[in-house]
């Protein structure tokens, strides 16, 4: 859980999950909704979140929004939502159902349930 952002490689896990999950056995994903973990997201002006291009880049960084919050400390590794999911079948995963959640119509949480 909330663990994408903290690997450099997660298709790597995605992969090494499909290696050990028994036919017919389940992975489940849950995280913080890709666009919005980053720099940039912009939350100062919540429930308005402006996203901007940065979003497409998939890299480590330290930057944030907030300077005071963990990213700024700890980093975070950026993957879109098309490369999770991408990743997710390259893997030879099915997927059976994709989740977004949150308040306002604005998702904050994302999730995906996957089965080999």
């Amino acid at each position: 859980m909330l663990a994408s952002t903290d690997l450099p490689d997660y298709p790597a896990v995605l992969r090494e999950v499909a290696r050990v999950l028994r036919p017919g056995g389940r992975f489940v994903h849950v995280g913080v909704h890709p666009c919005f973990v980053g720099a940039f997201a912009d939350w100062s002006q919540y429930p308005r979140v402006v996203v901007d291009e940065r979003y497409a880049e998939r890299a480590l960084s330290f930057d944030s929004w907030n300077t005071q919050g963990v990213r700024a400390r700890v980093g975070a590794w950026h993957v879109p939502l098309a490369d999770l999911l991408t990743a997710t079948v390259a893997a030879d995963l099915r997927l059976v159902r994709v989740v977004e959640t949150g308040q306002g119509g604005v998702p904050d949480l994302f999730g995906f349930l996957a089965v080999r």
